[in-house]
């Protein structure tokens, strides 16, 4: 069940925007000229071993950025950067980034705990952020 496909994008930067006789961010329209460049490659090589866990408790949201890279202007993008991070606290509950699918390589210290899918354990008294109390 292995397969692999790799995902090539055409990148501009924020002022060659303006060279474009069309709006360059509207979604139905393609960019001549502009060279493609491989961003990565994604290999489904399994199943997952329990649905629930692995997939319906995925939050996915374009907001989580990797520090150093800003997103695009497109209207949609600006959109569903407030919008999908709001819909996973909505549909998978305030600790979704304490879930083993979700939570980030190197632990953050946010102090949020309790409430739905809290998978921590609770030491503190302090369950907000920032706070003078809590580390």
């Amino acid at each position: 069940m292995s397969e692999a496909g790799s995902l090539r994008l055409g990148v501009l930067k924020p002022e060659q925007l303006a060279s474009f006789d069309f709006n360059p961010l509207d979604a139905t329209k393609i960019w001549p000229g502009v060279p493609e460049c491989k961003i990565g490659t994604l290999t489904l090589n399994k199943n997952p071993g329990n649905v629930f866990q692995e997939t319906e408790q995925s939050a996915f949201a374009p907001a989580n950025l990797v520090p150093g890279i800003e997103p695009s202007e497109y209207r949609r993008l600006q959109g569903r950067m407030f919008s999908y991070a709001d819909t996973q606290l909505y549909r998978v509950g305030t600790n979704v980034l304490q879930l083993p699918i979700n939570h980030p390589k190197v632990a953050v210290v946010n102090n949020n705990q309790d409430g739905a899918a809290n998978s921590g354990l609770t030491t503190s008294n302090v369950n907000y952020q920032p706070s003078r109390v809590g580390g």
